[in-house]
């Protein structure tokens, strides 16, 4: 299988740990007492938005970077990288979860994004065409 396919079925596997993760942030969302509004209001728009790029990264993997399109590449990076590197800076670093508990969303972004890279060489869809 072609590497870029390799990097968009792990774009795939990482989107679908952010939605498990917008799902977990929504039911604890649910859980909190009333009297904590701005909490259960900020974690509702957490999930919401955890959920949108998940869904949106499980898009474009599927529909763009999947036919080796480079717009699909930096997309899904694009996207990606952004709830990644705040996982990593607001959760994983901190200490809030476990190393053991839960790297594996980080290890997957960092092998899809390896994997899709493969898609900047010359010859994917969305190169010119030389005149001539």
């Amino acid at each position: 299988m072609p590497l870029h396919r390799l990097g968009a079925a792990a774009y795939v596997c990482w989107g679908l740990f952010v939605l498990h993760a917008a799902l977990d942030t929504a039911e604890l969302a649910a859980g909190l007492p009333s009297p904590m509004g701005i909490i259960i209001g900020t974690l509702a728009q957490q999930a919401w938005t955890l959920a949108a790029v998940g869904t949106a990264v499980v898009w474009a993997a599927i529909a763009l970077l999947w036919r080796k399109d480079r717009y699909g590449y930096w997309v899904t990076l694009a996207l990606s990288g952004f709830v990644e590197i705040g996982y990593l800076v607001f959760v994983l670093l901190p200490g809030y979860q476990a190393p053991g508990a839960g790297p594996w969303r980080p290890v997957v972004w960092v092998l899809a994004v390896a994997l899709s890279s493969s898609v900047l060489r010359r010859g994917t869809t969305n190169d010119a065409q030389p005149s001539g």
